[in-house]
C-alpha cells in the first residue's frame, strides 16, 4: 500500500507534487513563468517515473528498498555534485557555492550500512555555465523536499527499531533548513532567455537520466558490500 501525506503519495513529495505547474505548455521561457515552473514541467515524466520506484519503501518489511534509495542517491550526488561545484568555483558565484552538498551524509550512510557503491553514468555537459547549474540545482536540491517527508515517516514509523542497523544521515541532513525556494527564485531572475532556459532543461533532464541509470544499477548489483 502506498503511503500518503495530505492526499499526496509520499514518494511524490517533491517539487512536482508540492507546487502546481504555473502554466501548461512546451516548457519554453514564457513571460511570467518562473524557471522553477519551467523545469518542473519539463521533467515531470522522469520525476514521477523515478519516484514510483520508492512508493512503498517505508511500508516494506525490510530495508532493501531503503538501501537501494541510498545507493542510488550516493551514486548520483557523486556524479553531479563535482560538476555543480566546478561551475560555482569557475564563476565565483556564491549562489551556487553556498548551497549545502549532501554527498558527505550519503557517504556516511553507505559506510554505516556497509553498502556497495553503484557505478553511476557520468554527467557530461557541454561547457556548463549558469543555466546548467540551475538545472542541476533544481534536481539535487529539489530532491530534498521528498527526503524531508520520508524522514518524517521514518520517525513516525520508528523504522530505526523495525530495521536494525539502518543509518539516516542523509535524511536527517535533508530535513534541515535550506534555501531552495529562494535560490531558484534568484536563478529565475538570471536565467531568462529561451536559449538559457532550454540549456537549464537539458541539464536537469541529464541529471534525471543519471538517477534512472543509477537506480537500474541498484537492481543489478548486490545491496550490501561483499567481504
Amino acid at each position: 500500500m502506498s503511503l500518503h501525506y495530505q492526499g499526496i503519495p509520499l514518494a511524490l513529495m517533491n517539487d512536482a507534487a508540492l507546487c502546481p505547474v504555473e502554466n501548461s505548455g512546451s516548457g519554453n521561457a514564457r513571460a511570467g513563468t518562473t524557471l522553477r515552473a519551467v523545469l518542473r514541467e519539463a521533467t515531470e515524466t522522469p520525476h514521477r517515473r523515478l519516484d514510483r520506484h520508492f512508493a512503498d519503501m517505508t511500508g516494506a518489511c525490510d530495508a532493501g528498498g531503503y538501501h537501494r534509495f541510498i545507493r542510488m542517491n550516493h551514486a548520483c550526488h557523486a556524479a553531479i555534485e563535482p560538476v555543480l561545484a566546478g561551475i560555482g568555483q569557475r564563476l565565483d558565484d556564491r549562489l551556487i557555492t553556498r548551497r549545502e552538498p549532501l554527498l558527505v551524509s550519503l557517504a556516511e550512510d553507505m559506510r554505516a550500512m556497509d553498502l556497495d557503491p553503484v557505478l553511476a553514468e557520468p554527467l557530461i555537459l557541454d561547457r556548463p555555465d549558469l543555466p546548467e547549474a540551475a538545472g542541476l540545482i533544481y534536481v539535487l536540491d529539489g530532491s530534498r523536499l521528498g527526503a524531508r517527508f520520508i524522514h518524517r515517516e521514518f520517525i513516525a514509523k520508528d523504522l530505526a527499531r523495525r530495521w536494525p542497523g539502518i543509518s539516516t544521515a542523509y535524511l536527517a541532513s535533508a530535513a534541515g533548513p535550506d534555501a531552495f525556494g529562494d535560490r531558484m527564485a534568484a536563478l529565475s531572475d538570471r536565467v531568462v532567455s529561451q536559449t538559457a532556459r532550454r540549456r537549464a532543461i537539458a541539464a536537469a533532464q541529464a541529471a534525471f537520466a543519471v538517477f534512472e541509470a543509477a537506480f537500474a544499477g541498484t537492481t543489478r548489483h548486490p545491496e550490501a558490500a561483499t567481504s
